[in-house]
């Protein structure tokens, strides 16, 4: 009886151990996929953020020409004025 019990213990402790071996497995797979699905969406998020990215440096880049162009229209206009008061005050001395 003791040669059964004891081949009974060891097929239990293997049929235990597979089972814990095979659990472990499977419970890789369901995180791997989804660390596969966040790497995705990460990844997709990365792609969006450097889409918008380059249009808020498109729309900044055209403020700023904007900018320097009305800059440069002021100090035109200044110009203008400042040759306007010589010719003003050349005429009437």
């Amino acid at each position: 009886m003791s040669g059964l019990t004891k081949k009974h213990d060891q097929l239990s402790r293997g049929r235990t151990r597979l089972t814990a071996a095979s659990r472990a497995v499977s419970g890789l797979q369901p995180r791997a996929w989804n660390l596969a699905a966040q790497h995705a969406e990460l990844v997709a998020q990365h792609e969006d953020l450097q889409v918008l990215a380059g249009v808020a440096a498109a729309e900044q880049g055209e403020q700023l020409d904007g900018a320097a162009q009305r800059q440069v229209g002021e100090f035109r206009q200044h110009q203008v004025g400042l040759y306007m008061d010589e010719e003003d005050q050349g005429t009437e001395s």
